[in-house]
């Protein structure tokens, strides 16, 4: 029997595994980008951030994602005041894998899978 969290997801655009994921801001081509591979990262406004956004909308610790080692995500909205969207759903906790855009506040999060 397989491990699910161990074993690597595949992209179904792509048909490849996913060991982790690039991060960006959208819309802003000169922003800085930050690879994520699995354990827990928080992203915020607090300098101790793994994803720091200096933006008003965004709170010093806004959103937990745990990136799986099959490639899975999960985000956790840490009791922001702005909250977190995907397609303008408003979501405490959301599974997720593959591509897909998250909104933290007022800033478009972009997640690239980093294929195998």
């Amino acid at each position: 029997m397989t491990d699910s969290a161990h074993a690597p997801v595949l992209d179904s655009r792509q048909g490849t595994a996913i060991s982790g994921y690039r991060v960006r801001l959208a819309n802003r081509p000169d922003a800085d980008s930050w690879q994520l591979e699995p354990g827990r990262h928080l992203v915020g406004r607090a300098p101790e951030c793994r994803i720091c956004i200096d933006d008003c909308t965004v709170s010093r610790q806004h959103v937990e994602i745990e990136v799986f080692r099959n490639g899975g995500l999960m985000l956790r909205d840490l009791g922001s005041t702005n909250g977190c969207s995907i397609n303008g759903k408003h979501f405490e906790c959301m599974a997720l894998s593959g591509y897909v855009d998250v909104r933290v506040g007022g800033v478009l999060l972009e997640f690239d899978p980093i294929r195998l």
